[in-house]
């Protein structure tokens, strides 16, 4: 009869300590005691992205790294060279910045730093350079700037 009171003895003496994992306890002399053992973590698994989801740079490192040499937006970058980005999606919609960034000729800007906005400065490219996921966020990232 004394050993329910034995095991809720050991029960209450033990809700305070750390327990340790099954992985290291031993059997000695009919009891489990803790044994010097290293775990082994768990393997993590590596997220598998979504259709549509970029897996490389942020949209906004997107924009520092192919456009704000050239062109600047309040806080982020302070390009001097294109028109000033700052607030472009309260000047034009998604569509004509896709344009912009496809065919930068299409349509000049009427203002840059310096003047007039001249052509063939910026490089007709970007579909060549960046992927269609990334052009897609980086349109996505401009239209969001009000």
């Amino acid at each position: 009869m004394a050993a329910p009171f034995v095991a809720l003895a050991v029960l209450a003496a033990a809700c305070g300590a750390e327990t340790p994992t099954p992985e290291c306890l031993e059997a000695q002399d009919g009891s489990l005691v803790p044994a010097g053992c290293a775990v082994e973590g768990q393997p993590t698994a590596t997220p598998t992205p979504t259709p549509g989801e970029t897996t490389g740079p942020t949209a906004q490192q997107l924009f520092v790294g192919t456009c704000g040499s050239c062109h600047a937006i309040d806080g982020l970058s302070t390009g001097a060279v294109g028109p000033d980005l700052t607030q472009i999606g309260d000047r034009a919609d998604a569509a004509y910045i896709r344009e912009s960034i496809l065919d930068p000729n299409a349509v000049m800007a009427e203002a840059c730093p310096s003047g007039a906005c001249p052509s063939g400065v910026m490089p007709p490219n970007f579909n060549e350079v960046l992927s269609e996921t990334e052009i897609d966020a980086l349109v996505a990232f401009l239209a969001a700037q009000r």
